[in-house]
């Protein structure tokens, strides 16, 4: 192995090792607001929505916000699967209980009141993400929940969701999602960022397919 080839090697070592760290920091911090969301998820939601529309001194710093909405969806898809983009819910016997009627539609209150399966801690979040929200016969996705509570457009809160999926999901967390969370880098700046990287791996797995096809 030459000089410059054990540097690169180092180098990758490092990364990785960097890598695992911010992970970790990254975990941590989405175990924590979990926690803060099951004790007072009135609360803490009512903090979330205000810190998307107060720009001084707001509860929550843009990063907590990330990580709270992407979680948010997460658990809310989770509950309702088939309307993650909208839609009517689909009743059939194994998501409907005796109280709900197969073939009615239901308002978005009676849904998650009746629907089973939802944990009870889960089901007090939802309640308070719908408390002002009222769609008849209609389940909206989390975005055109969120949208409306707070009068921003869905495209500035599906990215903030796309910024905090990264946060959650993504194996390369780099130094300036540290400098975000220390309020040292801008949201713009990070969205800018993460839809390089992703650029760059669909270019990645485009120029891998091409190989395979050759």
């Amino acid at each position: 192995m030459t000089l410059i080839e054990s540097r690169l090697e180092q180098s990758k070592i490092e990364k990785y090792r960097m890598n695992k760290v911010n992970r970790n920091i990254v975990n941590k911090d989405l175990i924590t607001i979990k926690k803060e969301l099951y004790i007072n998820p009135r609360l803490y939601i009512q903090d979330l929505l205000k810190s998307l529309t107060v720009k001084r001194r707001p509860p929550f710093p843009a990063y907590k916000v990330d990580l709270s909405l992407a979680y948010l969806k997460s658990l809310y898809e989770h509950n309702f699967p088939q309307i993650k983009h909208g839609g009517h819910l689909a009743h059939n016997n194994n998501e409907i209980d005796s109280n709900m009627s197969r073939g009615k539609t239901y308002n978005v209150k009676e849904c998650f009141t009746l629907k089973k399966g939802i944990l009870l801690p889960h089901r007090s979040i939802i309640k308070n993400l719908f408390e002002v929200t009222h769609i008849q016969n209609h389940i909206p996705s989390f975005v055109e929940i969120i949208s409306k509570r707070v009068s921003l457009s869905k495209t500035a809160i599906q990215n903030r969701i796309r910024v905090g999926k990264y946060m959650i999901n993504s194996e390369r967390i780099d130094d300036l999602i540290l400098l975000y969370r220390k309020k040292g880098a801008s949201h713009s700046k990070v969205l800018k960022e993460i839809r390089k990287i992703d650029k760059m791996i669909i270019c990645e797995e485009k120029l891998i397919k091409i190989k395979l096809d050759s």
